[in-house]
């Protein structure tokens, strides 16, 4: 499968960090999501029947968020867990990026399950 619905850096809001005190307040991810897919049929079609909305996929990675976590790894978990459980997709990767560490842009976690 070479066919890819990808979601670059979706920006979500939650309490995530190892230290209480991290998780007190929200703070910004960044998370991008590959979802490998066949689409020849919805390109044929012109339309989204039995096609993976990406709005919805969306949705979907901002109420995960809504729930707190310690680990950014077990927020990427999650999500493609979830993915694949609700967007039936052949696998997915996940990338979710926060910035809390100084003189960086940036940590992230890689994922990819099938």
């Amino acid at each position: 499968m070479r066919d890819i619905l990808r979601i670059h850096e979706l920006s979500v809001w939650t309490r995530i960090g190892i230290p209480e005190t991290e998780r007190v307040e929200e703070q910004q991810l960044q998370v991008t999501v590959e979802l490998f897919t066949d689409t020849a049929l919805t390109a044929k079609r012109d339309d989204l029947i039995g096609a993976i909305d990406y709005n919805e996929v969306a949705e979907c990675i901002h109420r995960i968020a809504a729930t707190e976590r310690r680990t950014l790894e077990r927020f990427a978990e999650d999500t493609a867990q979830t993915i694949l459980k609700e967007f039936k997709p052949n696998k997915v990767t996940v990338t979710a990026q926060k910035f809390v560490l100084p003189e960086t842009k940036g940590v992230s976690v890689t994922i990819t399950r099938p």
